[in-house]
C-alpha cells in the first residue's frame, strides 16, 4: 500500500478512483464473511490460503458475484485479465490483489 493511501486510511479518509468512487481496502475477515453470508460457503476451517475456485468451493457463478462484491466494496474495476487463479483463488490472494490494485 502506498504511504499516502495508508495515511489517508489511518486518518479515516478515502481515496477515489478515476471513476470518482471511494477506494477502500478489503480485509480477509470481510471476504470470509461475504463468502459465508452471500455465497453460502461453510467457512469453518477454511484457511486464508485455501484454494476457493480450483478446489470447487466456489463455482464460476459465485466467482462473478465475488468479483462484483470486490468492485463495489473497494471502488475498483476488475479487468478481464485480472481474473486469474493467482489473483482470486484464495482469501489471501484476493486481499493481496485488492491491495495491489489500490496502490497501482
Amino acid at each position: 500500500m502506498s504511504d499516502d493511501l495508508a495515511r489517508e486510511q489511518e486518518a479515516g479518509e478515502e481515496s477515489t478512483s478515476q471513476f470518482g468512487r471511494a477506494l477502500m481496502s478489503l480485509s480477509e475477515n470481510e471476504i470470509v464473511a461475504f463468502l459465508q453470508s452471500e455465497l453460502g460457503v461453510d467457512t469453518v476451517g477454511i484457511l486464508p490460503s485455501a484454494p476457493l475456485f480450483s478446489s470447487g468451493i466456489i463455482d464460476s457463478f459465485s466467482l462473478v458475484t465475488l468479483i462484483t462484491f470486490v468492485e463495489k466494496k473497494c471502488g475498483l474495476k476488475v479487468e478481464p485479465l485480472d481474473v486469474t487463479l493467482e489473483n482470486l483463488d484464495s482469501v489471501e490472494r484476493i486481499r493481496a490483489f485488492v491491495d495491489r490494485k489500490l496502490t497501482a
